[in-house]
């Protein structure tokens, strides 16, 4: 299949408000919105305003939707976010305080890391720390994942609603 050029032109963020007009987004603030536009982006906003399309071929808007509801989504993700690090953080210091707690006291020295014979040739490295950042990549894809997967349900039973989102459920999986 061969390649197509990408022959879309840039759009300033005027032209953009307009474009999502023209596609059924409500604008009550364009002033704001362009702010936003101008400071988030328009390709980075573009992955939150999907769930909200009814027609995605044509990039039509379901009824009564609000750049404001984009918004929130995007906001609601980067608090996710910031919850997910901030435990998977806590996982991580955690580890390598075991790490480094039982090899200082095993060795007597708290440079037990520089030390040659500890870890004499590559096999004698324990599993646990080459497999240890595999370790962090899955609790974090499935922590995501599991999450994600509430959310897309409570969107398709109730549309989405800050209401509707499930946090207590999600706060206990996480803490």
């Amino acid at each position: 299949m061969k390649k197509q050029p990408y022959s879309k032109s840039p759009m300033s963020e005027k032209e953009q408000i307009e474009l999502f007009k023209t596609r059924g987004l409500l604008i009550p603030d364009e002033k704001r919105a362009a702010k936003y536009l101008q400071n988030i982006s328009y390709f980075r906003l573009s992955v939150y305003m999907y769930p909200f399309l009814k027609d995605k071929k044509r990039h039509q808007y379901m009824d009564n939707i609000a750049f404001n509801d984009i918004l929130n989504l995007y906001r609601f993700d980067r608090e996710l976010r910031q919850l997910l690090f901030a435990s998977i953080e806590k996982i991580e210091i955690a580890f390598r305080a075991q790490i480094a707690n039982h090899y200082s006291v095993d060795s007597n020295s708290p440079f037990w890391y520089t030390i040659q014979n500890i870890f004499p040739t590559r096999q004698s490295i324990p599993i646990f720390l080459v497999i240890y950042s595999h370790i962090l990549i899955v609790l974090m894809i499935f922590s995501l994942g599991t999450f994600l997967t509430l959310i897309l349900i409570n969107i398709r039973q109730f549309g989405f609603s800050w209401k509707f989102c499930p946090w207590d459920k999600f706060l206990f999986f996480i803490v």
